[in-house]
């Protein structure tokens, strides 16, 4: 589906652009009633022994 490419993406940039982090997991979860995306990121800050970190956000079109 849909999913894969997006969260092939996401990783992408962040393994490319973002030194800062290990990134462990990225999921992506379609809601195409709603016309959205869930995107959660897992990731550990490097250099830091802190919990894995987690961010959790929806994408949706800016114009409908």
């Amino acid at each position: 589906g849909v999913e894969e490419p997006i969260k092939d993406e996401i990783k992408t940039v962040i393994n490319n652009f973002e030194p800062r982090v290990r990134l462990r997991n990225v999921e992506v979860s379609l809601f195409p009633d709603d016309n959205a995306m869930d995107v959660s990121i897992i990731y550990d800050i490097v250099g830091l022994s802190a919990p894995q970190q987690l961010v959790t956000f929806i994408l949706q079109p800016t114009r409908y």
